[in-house]
């Protein structure tokens, strides 16, 4: 999971994402690596695994952020306090918030 993780940042997240989540994600990643190295030193793997293979990681970013079919600020705003409800679609150019969002019942 760990591995995972660096991974999913490396192939998807934004220079935005990337500033606005930077204290908290370097607090946390700094805790994890502590962590790694006074108890769970066969987690270091995962770390020799990304740096070994940052080349193929930088391509692989590199293809998939060619893909992308949305710009960066509209997957950025998702995660910003003022965010967009879960229906709104990347085209809507309405305030966030001003769309209504259904909340499911048991029933539903």
């Amino acid at each position: 999971s760990l591995k995972n993780r660096y991974l999913i940042r490396a192939y998807h997240q934004t220079l935005g994402n990337f500033l606005w989540t930077l204290p908290a994600t370097l607090f946390r990643d700094l805790a994890a690596l502590a962590w790694v190295c006074l108890f769970e030193r066969t987690s270091l793997a995962s770390y020799r695994w990304i740096w070994t293979h940052r080349g193929t990681i930088t391509a692989r970013r590199r293809a998939i952020q060619a893909r992308r079919t949305a710009p960066a600020w509209h997957l950025d705003r998702w995660f910003l306090r003022r965010s967009l409800p879960l229906n709104a679609s990347p085209a809507d150019s309405s305030p966030a918030g001003s769309s209504p969002v259904r909340v499911l019942d048991a029933d539903d």
